[in-house]
């Protein structure tokens, strides 16, 4: 169409050009159509997501699409208008969604990477290793989420029930 960010910028060099794809501008697989679950397979990040007796599960399109792609593009752009009000220049903002879901991963890789975090899915404080951070079935076959990370919370969660006080003194003991 002509619209390319040479073309619009030559015209308004002020404008600022924002454009996503799933795998980049350039490189081996620019040209391939993904999408949320393919940049999660790609950059890893699908892995370590669901319960460590099952498969990995795609947790909707938050992840890559909006995550890494959208949070990304916003983020740049947010970032061009900040420079545009100094400097009178406009920017061209590239968002790759696989980028994005492997950037949200960093945390993740940097707690394996120092023992803290097992490459096993379901065997982590966050992903299901932990009893007090998980989902249950109820009675009426619904569910229901528990997360209580911090010691006072949990503890009000064993008052609550009521369980005994051995569980509330001994959260984070795995036996």
């Amino acid at each position: 169409l002509g619209l390319g960010p040479e073309t619009v910028l030559a015209r308004n060099p002020a404008l600022i050009y924002g454009r996503m794809t799933g795998f980049g501008q350039d490189g081996p697989l620019a040209g391939r159509a993904g999408h949320d679950i393919t940049y999660l397979a790609y950059s890893g990040v699908l892995h370590a997501i669901g319960h460590a007796d099952g498969r990995p599960v795609p947790p909707l399109n938050l992840v890559a699409d909006y995550g890494g792609g959208a949070m990304m593009l916003i983020a740049g752009v947010l970032a061009a208008l900040f420079q545009r009000s100094r400097t009178g220049k406009g920017d061209v903002i590239d968002a790759a969604m696989v980028d994005g879901a492997s950037m949200l991963a960093v945390p993740l890789h940097a707690l394996t990477a120092a023992g803290l975090w097992s490459d096993k899915r379901g065997a982590n404080l966050l992903d299901s290793g932990a009893p007090f951070y998980d989902t249950y079935e109820t009675s009426d076959g619904r569910h229901i989420a528990i997360g209580c990370l911090e010691p006072q919370f949990f503890a009000e969660f064993a008052r609550l029930l009521p369980l005994d006080e051995r569980f509330a003194s001994g959260q984070y003991d795995k036996a």
